[in-house]
């Protein structure tokens, strides 16, 4: 088996490692270990350790296993504390880990159970009084806890191989703790990788040195650190060295800056492959390929024709659009004897990892695999509803906040009627612009039970009453024809609402009582969860469903609306992650949430807002919520990068060019939800052709548009109306035997015009709400009219 060293960063190469492994390549991960943010930032504070959180990822994308052991060690390596909680909260969460009472410990085979627990009591006592816990993720625990336990970093990574089933080598580039710096052309110092990928970059400013440093918070001094053993003994036995996919400055270069890796990558005879990322970032924005070809070359301390042979090949993947990478001038390259392996513009990054692989493999001493078939055009895809259609989200939300209030109220369900009734849209988001969270989504939040106490306590419970049913009343009120006249609306109604002596007072207490100190409705909170976990249960024939589209080759793609976090810890309760093949959440399309809420912020008070300002939130939010709009980026996301790249790619810019969707496999697509004008309506309005929608009628919308009613209003029909999951089972599978033609190009995209002309006058965003619209802006130049 022909062996390939891998020089990669964090997640940008997981489907490279994948790509590799299928392909009967022995690599070895040599992964950057620089970071200092996040929760591996955090630990690296405490510790004295290279950051763990990438190779943690990468091991974690390894792990192919469909063992059930294997796949109960993933999701906990995968799992991450949550953000909600008190810190007093997570804490015992932590102690039942260590104490093997946790549900996600108990439930590890005894062989693996000793180590891992071991592993977190090792982390647990490393932690110091105050540390934050809140998002840490517990595979980088363990790896922390296994690390301090053996005294070695790579005992512990080749540990959590084990309990993975990851057969490739994974390995740290040094064992040093460092910490990654860079000089900008301005003379400006960017200190730790963070800042690197979150600050500073872009807009003209490029990188003229990068070093290591001993500390994150200064510039001085730089530091030698040694390559770890095993890396180099990696390279020693390759039949090729490539340097993989990846941010170029803050993951691909940093391991040229550890001693002795370029001196033993220069010394073997072998092929030494750069693949060149298929579009542009901040970090190489103006950058050609012949600039990063050079870049690499000055990194590995070597000038002039020596340098440009430190690299014998470099993949490059062409494309005509704004993002591409050019290619430059690479004459002086291919004089040294360099090889540029042009690719065409690939729009789904699984068949970019694909690619790459074939090139790569293409020059190992076995020669090129056979090629693997693409999709068939016509290959099938449902989109399924999660609340209401998979499982009663309704009564599974009364059942837990009575079991919450059970803990404190004297009449549990009346409360919790009451707080069903009053805290709905569009009340809920006057609430939220006073500084409440969305209590529609997050309803397990202490501001819930804080409005509980006052809607039980006697003594304020009609006042309370009658604050909420006044600002329903208001807020029903509020015109609502356009997102951004219905925020400004509501947000004047939340400064009413905090004038007035009752409604000011009741919300201010309500504040008060949910951000007190000491976890006041920690029992509430933890009741709530409890029955959250033991009841979460699907509707009858979802399970057989989705295993059945499964068994059959269809990709089911989960579509929900709301909040990313907590729609997927919804998929966690009910046992989800291995029945999808992908889960899409609105509030991520396109990466835009930040942008339009920045606007937003901006204009909220002013007399006079200027015009492409309202055009624009406008715009953004189409995206957040189940429209054409959001079903036409889902389309094109989907077809661009296929059902298992689906996730990532509906949060990016591309939007496919008539020529390039022709060029691309095509699916057939059909949906499933309850609710026509959310889950059915808008998808058959985008994409006119190729799709058929399946209504469920069951549950709390069923009376919602009647079949009569969507007749004699003329709008696009769905297939059928069904009692159950069962019986849209079999006209699924009817539609699937059937064939039909493939899904039409939804020509729904942003309107740049509008964007253009915010980008021209909101020199007031953020550094990343300007990447953000850039991107968009230099997307859509591809799209013209």
């Amino acid at each position: 088996m022909p062996r390939v060293a891998l020089f990669t960063g964090g997640s940008a190469s997981n489907l490279l490692a994948r790509s590799l492994e299928a392909a009967g390549i022995a690599a070895t991960h040599v992964v950057s270990v620089f970071d200092n943010g996040g929760s591996t930032g955090a630990l690296r504070r405490v510790a004295d350790l290279p950051a763990m959180g990438d190779v943690r990822k990468r091991l974690c994308a390894l792990a192919s296993s469909s063992a059930p052991e294997a796949r109960r060690v993933l999701r906990l390596f995968e799992s991450r504390l949550s953000r909600r909680r008190s810190e007093r909260q997570l804490w015992q969460e932590l102690d039942a880990l260590v104490a093997g009472g946790h549900r996600d410990t108990k439930a590890l085979h005894p062989d693996h159970r000793d180590a891992v627990l071991a592993a977190l009591e090792s982390a647990r006592h490393a932690l110091p009084a105050g540390f934050g816990l809140a998002d840490t993720a517990l595979g980088n625990l363990l790896l922390l806890g296994s690390s301090l336990r053996t005294g070695s970093f790579v005992q512990a990574i080749d540990w959590a191989r084990a309990v993975l089933g990851v057969g490739p080598r994974v390995l740290p580039v040094t064992l040093r703790s460092v910490h990654l710096g860079a000089e900008l052309d301005d003379g400006r110092w960017l200190l730790g990788q963070a800042a690197l990928t979150t600050e500073g970059l872009g807009h003209g400013r490029r990188i003229s040195k990068l070093a290591l440093l001993e500390a994150e918070d200064s510039s001085r001094p730089a530091v030698d650190v040694g390559a770890c053993p095993p890396v180099l003994e990696a390279i020693a036995d390759a039949d090729a060295v490539v340097f993989g996919f990846g941010s170029f400055y803050s993951s691909v270069l940093p391991h040229l800056l550890v001693s002795g890796v370029a001196a033993a990558v220069a010394r073997r005879p072998v092929p030494r492959v750069l693949l060149c990322n298929p579009t542009a970032d901040r970090e190489t924005e103006g950058m050609t390929l012949a600039d990063v070809i050079r870049t690499v070359a000055d990194h590995a301390g070597r000038a002039g024709e020596e340098g440009l042979r430190f690299l014998t090949h470099a993949v490059h993947f062409a494309g005509d659009g704004a993002l591409a990478v050019p290619r430059g001038d690479v004459g002086c390259f291919r004089r040294a004897g360099g090889q540029v392996l042009s690719e065409g513009a690939l729009l789904d990054f699984g068949a970019v990892a694909e690619r790459a692989t074939r090139r790569v493999r293409s020059l190992l001493p076995a020669g090129p695999p056979a090629a693997r078939p693409a999709a068939a055009p016509g290959y099938p895809v449902v989109f399924v509803d999660l609340d209401h259609t998979l499982f009663d989200y309704g009564a599974l939300r009364r059942g837990a906040t009575i079991a919450a209030l059970e803990t404190c109220c004297r009449e549990p369900e009346t409360t919790c009627g009451l707080l069903l009734e009053h805290l709905a849209p569009p009340a809920t988001l006057v609430l939220q612009e006073l500084g409440f969270p969305d209590l529609r989504r997050e309803w397990n939040a202490p501001a819930i039970w804080a409005w509980a106490r006052m809607l039980d306590a006697p003594e304020s419970r009609a006042r309370a009453v009658r604050v909420l049913e006044d600002l329903r009343a208001r807020a029903a009120r509020v015109p609502t024809a356009s997102p951004f006249e219905a925020r400004r609306g509501f947000d004047a109604l939340a400064r009413s609402l905090a004038a007035s002596p009752d409604g000011g007072e009741m919300a201010s207490e309500a504040l008060r009582l949910a951000s007190a100190a000491g976890a006041p409705f920690a029992e509430q909170l933890a009741a709530f969860d409890v029955h959250l976990a033991a009841n979460a249960t699907l509707v009858a024939g979802a399970r057989r469903l989705l295993e059945t589209l499964a068994g059959e080759g269809v990709a089911a793609v989960i579509v929900t609306e709301g909040s990313t976090r907590i729609q997927r810890a919804k998929i966690e309760h009910l046992g989800l992650e291995d029945l999808a093949t992908a889960v899409v959440v609105t509030d991520r399309t396109l990466g835009v949430r930040s942008l339009a809420a920045e606007l937003f912020r901006h204009s909220r008070l002013q007399t006079t807002v200027a015009e492409p300002v309202p055009a624009a939130y406008d715009l953004l939010s189409r995206y957040l919520v189940k429209t054409p709009w959001f079903y036409a980026r889902l389309v094109h996301a989907l077809v661009a990068a296929g059902p298992h790249g689906l996730a990532a790619a509906v949060e990016g810019p591309l939007f496919l060019t008539p020529g390039q969707w022709s060029a691309a496999p095509r699916p057939r697509l059909a949906a499933v939800g309850d609710r026509y004008h959310k889950d059915l309506e808008p998808l058959l309005a985008a994409c006119p052709r190729g799709v058929a929608a399946f209504r469920v009628v069951q549950g709390r919308y069923a009376d919602e548009h009647p079949l009569s009613e969507i007749v004699a209003g003329g709008r696009p029909l769905p297939a059928g109306h069904f009692a159950d999951l069962a019986a849209v089972q079999g006209a699924l599978l009817a539609w699937v035997g059937a064939g039909g033609p493939v899904a039409a190009r939804p020509r729904l995209l942003p309107d740049g015009p509008t964007l253009r002309s915010l980008a021209a006058v909101a020199d007031f965003l953020s550094p990343a709400a300007s990447e953000t619209l850039a991107t968009l802006v230099r997307e859509l130049a591809r799209h013209p009219g």
